[in-house]
């Protein structure tokens, strides 16, 4: 199936929250960083992509309606083309907000060292252990040597880059095929533009902030 929504705010800006949402709204499933992990082959696409090669988004989209988070948001020019017909939403957050989160978070936290560990000794035996470090090794080479290569601890620049992704996609995509949208907002401005009711139950808000090192982390690198 082809991707109906495409999700092309960085990570830590409600990408989750909008996960589940879409999923709620009868949208997913929702491609998310968690994803690459989980699924056997997709690694070696997102590395193609890593590498300015050809990749057959088709295929590696095949069982989705709608994506979100890195490292789909990073190729939103080349997914607009791919699928023409898909809108895009643009998840936003107050920069300094967005950094500490991302700092706290996706930028700093890390498998224990017993999971590094775990992972390098299976890897001539795992076909598991070897996905896992590939993807890291992606995640390093897309996030820490490429879109943050000014480095994670210089904050201001990495709020430059915030902004001028942001607005990179707003001058790319049609005004009528995006949403700007704060996950603040709610079910509203989401559910008009995606011309759907508004559900019933609360907007989902996940925030994983607080567990992120233990429970996220921990779960990508599991064995």
């Amino acid at each position: 199936m082809p991707l109906k929504i495409i999700g092309v705010g960085f990570g830590r800006t409600g990408t989750l929250s909008l996960k589940t949402a879409l999923q709620e709204l009868g949208f997913g499933p929702c491609y998310h960083m968690e994803d690459m992990f989980r699924n056997e082959n997709d690694v070696d696409s997102w590395l193609k992509a890593l590498k300015g090669d050809k990749v057959d988004w088709q295929r590696l989209f095949s069982d989705y309606q709608s994506s979100v988070d890195f490292p789909g948001c990073v190729y939103f020019e080349q997914l607009a083309t791919e699928f023409p017909d898909a809108k895009f939403i643009l998840t936003v957050r107050d920069p300094e907000k967005w950094y500490e989160s991302a700092y706290r978070t996706i930028f700093t936290a890390r498998p224990s060292v017993a999971s590094i560990l775990k992972v390098l000794v299976y890897l001539p035996f795992s076909k598991k252990a070897r996905k896992i470090f590939r993807c890291a090794l992606h995640n390093k080479g897309l996030l820490f040597d490429g879109v943050f290569k000014c480095g994670v601890k210089n904050r201001d620049e990495v709020m430059k880059v915030f902004d001028e992704h942001n607005r990179s996609v707003q001058a790319a995509i049609p005004k009528e095929k995006l949403l700007v949208f704060e996950v603040k907002e709610g079910w509203g401005p989401l559910c008009e533009f995606l011309g759907v009711p508004v559900p019933e139950t609360e907007f989902p808000r996940i925030n994983q902030s607080e567990d992120f090192e233990t429970k996220m982390v921990k779960k990508l690198f599991e064995l």
